[in-house]
């Protein structure tokens, strides 16, 4: 998989995309490069501080017929159908 950057396409707006915010983990913030966010236009993200610049995003992957399973240990697992 590759990043798409912003320059070349936005995202669907309204959907979850993984997201790349290069200069995210520096102060004052000190937050994750990457994380989960949604588009809903004119430049605006759910899910990202307003001041973090996003440059990349990708399409997160939907599992084909699977299920989540919880353990006793409440570890998850992943189980293919």
């Amino acid at each position: 998989y590759q990043m798409i950057s912003l320059k070349d396409q936005l995202p669907p707006m309204g959907e979850k995309v993984l997201i790349y915010r290069p200069h995210a983990h520096l102060p004052p913030h000190k937050d994750p490069n990457f994380k989960i966010a949604k588009y809903i236009g004119e430049g605006l993200w759910i899910g990202s501080h307003f001041e973090h610049e996003i440059t990349h995003w990708l399409p997160l992957i939907k599992p084909n017929k699977g299920a989540f399973l919880i353990n006793k240990q409440k570890q998850y697992n992943h189980i293919f159908i």
